[in-house]
């Protein structure tokens, strides 16, 4: 997807906005946005058996490589 939104011809047509992300939905509706794209997969999927536990493995890499690798975030105290 180019960067520049006067580029994304063909995501406008396809969706009728430039904004990512989007999405086409298996019944040809488009969907614009983190919170439109959520609620939709949350209404037409279940979370697989684990999906929890991947969910906290993941916010505790993500959150460990902020501290340590990047310095973004202060650790965290107790």
């Amino acid at each position: 997807m180019p960067v520049e939104r006067e580029e994304r011809t063909a995501l406008l047509e396809t969706t009728g906005s430039d904004l990512i992300p989007a999405l086409v939905a298996a019944g040809g509706s488009a969907l614009v946005g983190e919170d439109a794209i959520s609620a939709y997969l949350d209404g037409e999927f279940e979370d697989p058996p684990g999906a929890e536990a991947h969910r906290l493995k993941a916010a505790k890499a993500r959150r460990r490589h902020l501290e340590e690798e990047c310095g973004c975030l202060q650790p965290a105290t107790r």
